[in-house]
C-alpha cells in the first residue's frame, strides 16, 4: 500500500494508506505472511475511527519493502474515536510525524478507550539500525474543547522496543484528557526522555470559574544491573511538568 511493485518506489496517497470508519472485529494484517506493507500517504499508513475490536498486528508501517529504507506515511498508526483496539507486532519506523497517535475527538465526539499496544518495534528499522520516527513514538491526546471533554481512556503500552524516534518514548500531550495509562518497557535511546507527560490546567470552566486539571496514572519500569551480580533494580523513569507550587500524586 504506497509503494511500487518492487517494493521500493514510494508511490503513496492523498490521505491515509488504509482507513477503518465503524469496524468491529476487523484485522489489519495478522501473520508474518499476512502483513501490509504501508507507505508514503499523507496523513496516516493506518487510521480506524469509530471502531470496536479492531486489530492491527504484524504489519509494516513507514518503511520500503525491506524494512532498512523510510518511506514516510504522515503518521504510523492514528486511532481516534474507538474501544479495544490493539496494535501488535507492527514495525513503524520512518514515519514524518509520530508513530503511533491516539486521539479522542478528532472527528467524532466519542471516547477513545482500552487501547493496547503490545510488542511493536517503534524506531529502529528491520536490522535494529536507528532511524526513529520524526516525531513521538507514541502520542496520547485527548480532547479538552468539547463540551465536558473526551478522553483517551485506559491505555496499555507494554514489551515495545521504542527507540530513535525524534520527541519522547511516549508523549502525553499538553493539557489533554489522558487517564489510566500504563507504560511497561521504554527504551533510552530517544531524543527526548523515554516518557514525557506535561501536566497544565486548561482556561477555566465557565460554569465553575475553576481549573480543570488532566489525572494520569502513569509507570514506566525496566530493570538495569546492580553491583551486585545476577541482580537487577527496576527503574522508573518520567517527566511530568507542572505549574509552580502545584501538589501532583504518583503512585
Amino acid at each position: 500500500i504506497g509503494l511500487g511493485a518492487d517494493g521500493d518506489r514510494s508511490l503513496g496517497n492523498g490521505q491515509n494508506g488504509l482507513s477503518l470508519v465503524g469496524a468491529n472485529r476487523d484485522v489489519i494484517g495478522g501473520s508474518f505472511a499476512q502483513r501490509n506493507y504501508v507507505a508514503g500517504s499523507q496523513l496516516c499508513g493506518i487510521a480506524v475511527t469509530l471502531s470496536h475490536s479492531v486489530q492491527v498486528s504484524g504489519n509494516d508501517i513507514g518503511m520500503d519493502g525491506t524494512g532498512l529504507f523510510p518511506r514516510p506515511n504522515g503518521n504510523g498508526v492514528c486511532i481516534d474515536s474507538s474501544e479495544d483496539i490493539q496494535i501488535e507486532a507492527n514495525r513503524i519506523s520512518g514515519n514524518s510525524n509520530n508513530g503511533v497517535v491516539i486521539t479522542a475527538g478528532e472527528f467524532e465526539r466519542v471516547n477513545t478507550r482500552n487501547g493496547r499496544i503490545i510488542g511493536n518495534i517503534i524506531g529502529p528499522r528491520a536490522d535494529g539500525a536507528r532511524i526513529g520516527n520524526g516525531s513521538h513514538g507514541i502520542e496520547l491526546k485527548g480532547d479538552v474543547s468539547a463540551d465536558g471533554g473526551l478522553s483517551v481512556v485506559n491505555t496499555q503500552i507494554v514489551d515495545n522496543i521504542i527507540a530513535f524516534n525524534q520527541g519522547a518514548g511516549v508523549f502525553v500531550d499538553e493539557c489533554s484528557r489522558v487517564q489510566g495509562t500504563r507504560v511497561f518497557g521504554v527504551n533510552h535511546d530517544n531524543v527526548d526522555i523515554p516518557i514525557r507527560y506535561r501536566r497544565c490546567p486548561v482556561p477555566p470552566d465557565p460554569q465553575t470559574l475553576q481549573p480543570i486539571f488532566v489525572v494520569l496514572d502513569l509507570s514506566a519500569a525496566f530493570n538495569e544491573p546492580t553491583d551486585v551480580p545476577g541482580e537487577e533494580q527496576t527503574v522508573v523513569e518520567g517527566v511530568v511538568e507542572s505549574e509552580p507550587d502545584e501538589e501532583i500524586t504518583i503512585d
